[in-house]
């Protein structure tokens, strides 16, 4: 596994940054591309910029023999896909079945990172056989991008992480950012008390694609999520606990979905696979929470200049 050279899409952008630095501190070589925001410096990473939707056909001849691509970049955000659907295609597949194609004709191997919105949240626990069923346009593509990669490059992995948290440049990243940021400034927030997730440390996701490069187990879909399944709220109540000492602004609130029947929004991913087939151990989220505090010193952040990984609005 030493000597894989790895390229990362999207690596500007929160998980990506997450897998770079874990990869990284694996002693494995690193390429990680961006498109819009600039990455994190880095030493010892190699940056290539460019555009998902014209491929990597004129990337031929690479300084090092890529191995590997763990595909992160996307349009996360459910708004911006639903008023830009075209475009979401665009980057979401059609640039997953280019870069699927791409690694296929190449031997390269090839991890798409999709999202546990894949379902609709009538079931909950879902394991890797169950089928899909996307409520979101943004989820759509996601499910149809797994299709491609799957069609495209028959040894592909695909990893669906639940809802993430870790950090971003420094400071608490993906919905930390958001959910400490309002309650440190005294405002109330709203968080839905039948929307259950099952919350994954960034780090946690990294190390099940390192593992599945390292063990090459049969291609297929491996879960990635915390080992607890919690609402939004208690989510919230935690965080505000940890990072603020307060939980002081965070009020409860009802997810109303009628046209789903159920009265509940539960995601909530089963692991078992990924337990067994790459022995993962994934973190709780009280240990993620203090590990995050740890890595940032305990500081309060703002809102990152970032798109939310779980695909959904920030609020609730």
């Amino acid at each position: 596994m030493g000597s894989l050279h790895i390229l990362v899409t999207g690596s500007a952008g929160f998980l990506g940054s997450n897998i770079v630095r874990l990869f990284q501190a694996r002693g494995l070589q690193v390429t990680g591309t961006w498109h819009e925001t600039p990455p994190e410096a880095r030493e010892g990473t190699r940056w290539l910029r460019f555009d998902l939707r014209k491929g990597l056909s004129w990337y031929d001849a690479p300084r090092e023999r890529i191995r590997a691509v763990i595909h992160c970049a996307a349009i996360a955000s459910v708004e911006m896909c639903e008023r830009e659907k075209e475009l979401a295609r665009a980057v979401n597949v059609e640039a997953t079945r280019m870069l699927a194609d791409w690694c296929a004709d190449r031997g390269i191997d090839f991890i798409f990172i999709s999202t546990d919105l894949v379902f609709d949240g009538t079931k909950g626990w879902y394991t890797e056989e169950d089928p899909v069923s996307p409520a979101s346009w943004y989820a759509e593509t996601k499910a149809l991008a797994e299709e491609a990669a799957r069609l495209h490059h028959p040894r592909s992995w695909i990893i669906r992480p639940s809802l993430c948290y870790g950090i971003s440049r420094g400071s608490p990243g993906s919905f930390l950012s958001w959910t400490i940021g309002r309650l440190s400034r005294g405002e109330t927030v709203d968080f839905y008390t039948n929307q259950y997730r099952t919350p994954v440390f960034a780090e946690d996701v990294a190390e099940t694609a390192r593992r599945i490069l390292e063990r090459r187990p049969p291609p297929g879909i491996y879960h990635a999520g915390g080992p607890e399944r919690l609402t939004r709220y208690d989510i919230a109540l935690l965080a505000a606990r940890i990072f603020l000492g307060s939980t002081r602004g965070i009020r409860p609130a009802l997810l109303e979905r009628p046209s789903i029947p159920g009265g509940f929004d539960d995601t909530s991913l089963d692991t078992a696979k990924a337990r067994r087939d790459l022995e993962m151990n994934f973190t709780p989220l009280v240990m993620g929470f203090e590990s995050v505090r740890s890595m940032t010193a305990a500081a309060p952040c703002g809102p990152q200049n970032e798109t939310f990984h779980d695909g959904e609005s920030s609020h609730g």
